[in-house]
C-alpha cells in the first residue's frame, strides 16, 4: 500500500447512529504532505467509489495551508462533504455505544451490488429469520442492510463476521440500534 503522507489524525464523521456520512478529515503533519495526498488520491478508486480530497481552509485560512491544529500543525486534505455539519476535531477516546444485545444486526458498508439474498447468504449459518440490503426512493442500495436472526445468540454469534471481506469491502457487523422501532 503506498503512503499518503505524514498523517497526525483522521476522522470519519458520522450521524449520531453511528453510520458514517461519506467523508472525513486528515491532518497532515505539514503542508508538503496535504499536498503529495491531495495530488496523489484525488479521483482514486477506493473499494468501489471513487474519493475527493481538497485542502480543508473553511475558517478563513486565506494562505492556503489548512487550517491551524490544536497543537499548532498545518495541513488537512479533507474529504467529500465540504464543511457540511459540524467541525471535526480528534476524538475523545471514548467506547463507542453498543446496543443492547438483540434478535437483528445491522451490516454497513456492503457493495452496492449486494442484494438480500446474498446477504442471506453470508450470515446463512446462523439461523437468519431475514436479511433485507436497504434501498433509497429510487431503488439504489443505501449500501447497509439488517439481518434477523432466530435467537439473540445467533446474532451474538454471528457478530464475528465483523470485517468479513465481502467483494473488497470490509463489512460492519453490529446490534441494531433502531431494532423494533423499524
Amino acid at each position: 500500500m503506498c503512503s499518503a503522507g505524514d498523517v497526525k489524525w483522521t476522522q470519519v464523521i458520522r450521524y449520531p447512529d453511528g453510520r458514517s456520512k461519506g467523508w472525513g478529515l486528515v491532518e497532515f503533519v505539514n503542508p508538503a504532505s496535504a499536498a503529495h495526498a491531495i495530488a496523489t488520491f484525488n479521483d482514486m478508486d477506493l473499494m468501489g467509489r471513487k474519493i475527493f480530497l481538497r485542502e480543508d481552509r473553511e475558517q478563513g485560512d486565506a494562505g492556503g495551508g489548512g487550517l491551524p491544529a490544536p497543537s499548532g500543525g498545518a495541513g488537512r486534505g479533507g474529504g467529500r462533504g465540504g464543511g457540511r455539519g459540524s467541525r471535526a476535531r480528534p476524538p475523545l477516546e471514548e467506547p463507542a455505544e453498543e446496543a443492547a444485545p438483540g434478535a437483528a444486526l445491522f451490516v454497513g458498508n456492503l457493495p452496492w451490488s449486494t442484494t438480500s439474498q446474498s446477504l442471506r447468504e453470508v450470515f446463512s449459518e446462523y439461523n437468519v429469520k431475514t436479511a433485507e440490503v436497504k434501498a433509497g426512493y429510487d431503488g439504489r442500495s443505501r449500501g447497509y442492510g439488517i439481518v434477523t436472526f432466530d435467537s439473540e445468540e445467533d446474532a451474538t454469534a454471528a457478530l464475528s463476521l465483523g470485517s468479513y471481506n465481502l467483494d473488497g469491502r470490509e463489512m460492519l457487523v453490529r446490534y441494531d440500534r433502531q431494532a423494533g422501532s423499524e
